[in-house]
């Protein structure tokens, strides 16, 4: 994908694109980069996280206090819907500073060591953050594994359970009501995410836990207790000494102390800044899922009214026809949603394009595979590393566990899905790029990652065992024994 965007951007007629005007520049792009600085050279970054996550549930407390006082109905709605403009708005002005500080901030360290450093040192300057809220998340699952790993009844209980089951079947298993208390505290916290959350229909964790299920049943087959804390706080310590190592690097010189102790400053602040990377997200999904309850609500009024069939049908509808079904109950919506839905079924048969330009012209994807092993599938390395494993392809994180050292092959990958990322050695995704979100944490994770391998969820099959080189950008299938296609 990035070789055919490369292809598309080096052609004279994008060279002759639209620019921004200065005035343009300044009025959007100064404040972002004015805050940058601040926060590249002011304050203790170290903080940053903890008040970044008390500033989101200020904002998200507030915006359901605003969506309570609006009277039910056709109001609240229409206050939902105001109210969206201001969420996006929130996760994209007040957040990013932070960010662009964390990203020169790092660029800054590699420059200041240029020649010196290790390369590993700066692969590993952004391992094992601190304050990330998904991460966090993932750890969370982790613990709640460990509660069910003292109980064997339970544990096993868990691992039995076929997707679907409702936890309140888990119950009247010994140490049951320990698990179920201790669920019901993470859905509190993070209830409101999902695979392929930023589609405020598709179910919640609270809605739809068994993906959640599935990572604890994966965790439960690694016998210790605090694996995935121990190995997080290897990768903290990893990062830690990395930033002592490029500090030595640094002190070369005449101005070798000052230019170490400038090294050491942008590397805490690279380490503390990118660590809040998902800050905006998580912002963007606890606001939505308010105007979510809202819409949810919506429907279950217009179900009660025989409008529609059932409250989830409300997602077939615009929000202005919902508000036209609230104030004038006369319109013949089931039929708008048979034929929506009907719609929804077609295009979920279409595969849509790697790239494609605004023109509308399909642009194919040429790897280079010179000098890759023969029968490598190539793609972009994104995690950098070398492991070898079994393969387990999965498409639905709801239905399929991830076992401790398997290779997760999956389509893409989401906040949603990140607590696979536990159990996993691996990770091959169709699609992606370097800064995409699976990348990133299989970074974070020192996880091997090779990304835009085309159609690997139907080339590779589960069982199978590969070689992912998070280095050279390819994936070996190693031998051709595994699960056959069904």
């Amino acid at each position: 994908i990035a070789w055919a965007v490369q292809q598309v951007a080096e052609r004279e007629a994008f060279r002759r694109g639209p620019h921004a005007s200065p005035r343009s520049f300044a009025r959007y792009l100064l404040p972002f980069l004015l805050g940058g600085l601040r926060h590249l050279f002011r304050g203790q970054p170290q903080h940053a996280a903890r008040e970044l996550t008390e500033h989101t549930d200020a904002y998200v407390d507030h915006l359901r206090a605003e969506l309570q006082r609006a009277p039910a109905g056709a109001p609240r709605l229409r206050t939902a819907r105001a109210q969206v403009v201001r969420i996006f708005t929130e996760a994209a002005l007040n957040i990013p500073p932070y960010l662009l500080a964390g990203v020169i901030a790092r660029l800054l360290v590699v420059r200041l060591t240029q020649g010196r450093a290790d390369p590993a040192d700066i692969e590993a300057l952004l391992r094992g953050l601190e304050g990330n809220v998904t991460t966090e998340m993932d750890l969370a699952v982790g613990d709640l594994a460990d509660i069910a790993r003292r109980h064997p009844a339970l544990a096993e209980a868990v691992q039995r359970a076929a997707p679907g089951t409702p936890l309140a079947a888990l119950a009247e298993v010994e140490g049951g009501q320990d698990f179920l208390e201790a669920f019901e505290r993470f859905l509190t916290r993070y209830g409101m995410r999902a695979p392929s959350e930023i589609d405020i229909s598709r179910p919640r964790y609270r809605d739809a836990p068994g993906l959640l299920l599935q990572v604890i049943a994966g965790s439960l087959a690694r016998p210790e207790s605090g694996a995935h804390r121990a190995h997080h706080q290897r990768l903290v310590a990893e990062g830690q000494a990395a930033v002592r190592r490029l500090q030595e690097r640094a002190r070369h010189g005449i101005l070798g102390p000052l230019r170490a102790r400038l090294v050491g400053r942008m590397a805490r602040v690279a380490r503390s800044l990118m660590a809040i990377r998902e800050h905006p997200k998580f912002l963007l999904i606890q606001s939505l899922d308010e105007v979510r309850r809202v819409i949810l609500e919506t429907g279950a009024r217009l179900a009660a009214t025989s409008q529609i069939e059932a409250a989830e049908e409300i997602w077939y509808l615009e929000i202005h026809e919902a508000i036209e079904a609230l104030e004038r109950p006369a319109g013949d919506w089931k039929n708008v949603i048979a034929e929506r839905r009907a719609t929804e079924r077609r295009f979920h048969e279409v595969i849509p394009p790697r790239v494609i330009t605004s023109e509308g012209e399909i642009v194919t994807v040429q790897y280079d595979t010179a000098g890759l092993p023969d029968g490598a599938l190539a793609g972009n390395p994104v995690s950098a590393g070398m492991v070898e494993g079994v393969a387990r392809v999965i498409t639905n994180p709801e239905q399929e566990a991830l076992l401790p050292g398997e290779i997760l092959v999956a389509p893409f990958t989401d906040p949603g899905w990140t607590p696979l990322f536990l159990n996993a050695a691996g990770l091959v995704m169709e699609v992606g790029g370097l800064m995409t979100h699976g990348s990133v944490v299989a970074r974070e994770y020192g996880i091997p990652a090779v990304v835009g391998i085309i159609e690997a969820t139907r080339t590779i099959r589960s069982g199978q065992r590969l070689r992912v080189d998070g280095d050279r950008g390819y994936v070996l299938v190693l031998d051709d024994e595994g699960e056959a296609e069904t």
